[in-house]
């Protein structure tokens, strides 16, 4: 091999490069440095290192650096430089740059095609008068000795995680990313390819980061897998070029991979939970309290099935509530056609329906005793309507006033109905028995909340007040004004809480769809004052249960569990970074908190303060007496069972 390129030694370098052979490569290296040199008279240049000394990867080139120092006392003429490899260990493309004064950087290439073991010899480099080097300058040629140790390569890249687990419901998606780190001896322009084996098509997506030598493979498993467990492997192959003719060491770096799929359809028996009695109203209760009296095994928890409303409801869906095998859930819009849906709770089929019409609003329904309780709201339209569980026959509809106003679910209490109401605000009593009106107490005018109630009392929160009715004849037996109400609009969004202490506990206003400064507070009922005032952004309306209060809080961002005595923290739960904002309602079982976020419903394990299972849809919570979760949407209901 004859490789000739010409020097210009004055100014500027002039390079004309000619050789037999082909190919070359890239990797990175560092220049040597010129050392300060004193050339013998007779020689024509000085070629340091001598000899050049490597050790290479098989199937790899690498390129090297010689520093070359011109003798220019003999140099009288253009000088064209030759290099003969008489054994072919370098590609024909010799890279010089001036470095300083007489001094140069020699780069070069060697082959990838040279075997495991040693390689010996010596480059003749030659400075010629002409392009034919017919004629030499005196010391000329220069041997540039070598020793080239070649060994097997190490991998030229990493691929992790090692295994892949996924598990996921049939019409659920998963995914995972594998890192791939490749190792920067490997020449840039390197291309990754993935592919896989076995059933799954996942959606691929490669990308790009900062290090141009990572890459990450992100593969997401598609919905509508069968159910059962799905294994193959992930391939992963680094390429020289795009038509991946060679590849480098290590390739393919298989991945196992793991995807379990869980049936989305367990209509298992339905069996009642000792002691519950079913999801009536807001929280579940008259209390509102947000508790249910069931140990949950999270190993046992399995999707039962999904019910989405028919096609044609263009409206959304309220929060549900659920009594006697049934669940009771409303469309409904704005001056659109409203109904009231019974389902199934073994199977989701629709009992019955009833149409409401064309009308402003019908709001979320309770259940109590065999009845279905809703409140239409608008101007004339407002009503509290009676249907009969089983059936759906409309039992009464008794008119009340009020202004265009959206309510919570009504709740049930001592033989009555209690709503949100009036004019100008305030509460509503009904008689269960024939839909007669038992009482109305003006209040503050806000809407979107409903009343706590227990054998003596109706407890309401209304902006800047806390007020204590007589639940016989709806007297107000005493106010507590509340200094700290930070006003944001006409709707409360939240409900008060009958705690276990003699004690009721209120957020007074939470932001719909957005953050608000709030505080959790404390009333004490027998001493009419406030024990304790928590400042936060709080998001949902608190549960309780065995004297523990649990509420999310948007700053910071957070469930919390706080001493129903004095308020005090005793432990919290961050969502992961992927988590923007709190979904729905907070409940609570003997050993777990269920909790909707952005990115689906956790249950939250009450000792270890961690997560026990995850669903990935989120929204409205409710558990019907047989211990089903439901989990509701604008659209759809998701029910879970919890044994």
């Amino acid at each position: 091999m004859y490789i000739t390129t010409r020097l210009a030694l004055i100014s500027a370098l002039c390079l004309v490069l000619t050789a037999c052979g082909g190919g070359g490569g890239s990797s990175t290296t560092t220049p040597v440095t010129p050392p300060t040199t004193t050339l013998p008279t007779n020689s024509a240049l000085l070629i340091t290192p001598n000899p050049l000394l490597a050790t290479l990867y098989e199937g790899e080139s690498k390129k090297l650096n010689l520093a070359v120092a011109v003798n220019t006392t003999t140099l009288d003429g253009e000088v064209y430089v030759l290099v003969v490899d008489k054994t072919g260990v370098i590609e024909p493309s010799i890279l010089l740059t001036l470095d300083g004064p007489d001094h140069y950087n020699a780069e070069l290439t060697t082959k990838a095609s040279l075997t495991l073991g040693t390689h010996t010899g010596y480059l003749d480099v030659m400075l010629c008068r002409d392009t034919a080097c017919s004629k030499q300058y005196p010391g000329s040629p220069v041997k540039a000795n070598y020793t080239f140790t070649v060994t097997a390569p190490p991998p030229s890249f990493t691929a992790n995680p090692a295994a892949i687990t996924l598990e996921q419901d049939v019409d659920e998606t998963s995914n995972s990313v594998v890192q791939i780190q490749v190792a920067n001896r490997i020449p840039l322009g390197f291309i990754a390819k993935v592919t896989t084996t076995g059933d799954v098509k996942f959606t691929q997506s490669l990308s790009a980061t900062s290090d141009p030598y990572k890459y990450l493979a992100e593969l997401t498993v598609p919905t509508g897998l069968t159910a059962g467990t799905h294994t193959g492997t992930v391939n992963v192959v680094l390429c020289a070029d795009s038509t991946c003719s060679k590849t480098y060491t290590g390739s393919p770096k298989n991945i196992p991979y793991t995807i379990k799929i869980n049936p989305i359809v367990n209509l298992t028996a339905l069996t009642p939970v000792s002691g519950a009695t079913g999801w009536e109203t807001f929280q579940g209760n008259a209390a509102h309290t947000g508790y249910f009296p069931l140990t949950v095994d999270p190993k046992k928890i399995t999707r039962r099935w999904s019910w989405v409303k028919p096609s044609a409801d263009s409206q959304n869906l309220t929060t549900v509530t659920a009594s006697q095998d049934k669940i009771f859930v409303v469309s409904s819009g704005y001056f659109a056609t409203s109904k009231l849906y019974s389902l199934n709770e073994s199977n989701s089929g629709i009992a019955w329906t009833y149409d409401f019409g064309s009308i402003f609003s019908v709001n979320p329904p309770a259940v109590s005793a065999g009845k279905v309780y809703a409140a239409s709201s608008g101007h004339g339209d407002t009503a509290m309507w009676q249907f009969d569980a089983t059936t759906g026959a409309k039992i009464f509809k008794t008119p009340f006033n009020s202004q265009w106003e959206h309510y919570l679910a009504p709740t049930v209490k001592n033989g009555k109905v209690y709503s949100n109401g009036g004019s100008y605000g305030g509460v509503n009593s009904f008689n269960t028995s024939n839909g007669t009106a038992s009482w109305f107490q003006q209040l503050n005018q806000y809407d979107l909340w409903t009343p706590a109630v227990d054998t003596n009392n109706v407890y309401a929160y209304t902006g800047n007040k806390f007020s204590v009715l007589s639940a016989t004849d709806g007297s107000i037996t005493f106010e507590i004004l509340d200094p700290t109400f930070n006003w944001n609009g006409y709707s409360i969004n939240s409900a008060p809480v009958i705690g276990s202490l003699g004690d009721v506990l209120v957020v007074n206003g939470v932001g719909e769809n957005y953050l608000k400064n709030n505080n959790l507070m404390s009333y004490d009922i027998a001493n009419r004052k406030v024990t304790w005032t928590l400042s936060g952004q709080f998001v949902t309306t608190p549960a309780v249960a065995s004297k523990v209060i649990y509420v999310t809080n948007g700053s910071p961002f957070q469930l919390e569990a706080h001493n129903e005595v004095d308020g005090a923290l005793l432990w919290s739960w961050k969502p992961d970074s992927t988590t923007t904002k709190f979904v729905g309602n907070i409940i609570v079982t003997a050993n777990l908190i269920f909790v909707g976020t952005d990115t689906g419903t956790y249950a939250i394990d009450k000792i270890t303060h961690a997560p026990v299972w995850h669903f990935k849809k989120s929204g409205n919570l409710a558990i019907t007496s047989n211990g089903v979760l439901l989990v509701s949407d604008k659209s759809a209901i998701y029910a879970v069972n919890l044994k």
